[in-house]
């Protein structure tokens, strides 16, 4: 009996340090691909990003364009980012664009059609989600004229 005992104690030992070794290396995390982010993301180019949605969706005839266009809001190039930053809109005391705030902004009511400040725009339809998107990225980065 004292031998199936010390047996028995060998065998539970050895499935102990086995056990003991299967888990540990099972725990082992494997290395993964390593992602780097850039530390200072480009910010959204006012020029290269948001100028190209305005000009053929908002600065065309009879709309935001040439010397009387549609709210005296002119968004052709050029024109656009100083007729939109820290410009009074036709609400109130409403500012068209507050840089870094875009739920305070006009342009992003509009564009998003939030319905507080009229009807969406441009009039012939809402931007596509993405150059929403831009927008508010744009104006909630600072509205950077870049």
């Amino acid at each position: 009996m004292k031998l199936i005992f010390n047996r028995l104690t060998q065998f539970i030992s050895v499935v102990a340090i086995i056990s003991g070794l299967l888990l540990y290396s099972s725990c082992k995390k494997e290395a993964g691909p390593i992602i780097v982010l850039p530390a200072n993301p480009p910010k959204i180019s006012f020029a290269n990003e948001i100028q190209p949605i305005f000009t053929p969706k908002c600065a065309s005839a009879g709309c935001h364009k040439g010397g009387t266009p549609a709210g005296n809001l002119n968004l052709e190039a050029g024109n656009s980012y100083t007729n939109l930053v820290n410009v009074p809109a036709n609400y109130g005391t409403a500012i068209l664009v507050v840089p870094s705030v875009a739920g305070s902004s006009v342009l992003w009511h509009k564009v998003a059609d939030t319905g507080i400040y009229g009807g969406v725009m441009p009039m012939a339809g809402p931007l596509q989600s993405f150059e929403q998107d831009l927008i508010k990225k744009w104006i909630n980065e600072g509205a950077l004229n870049n």
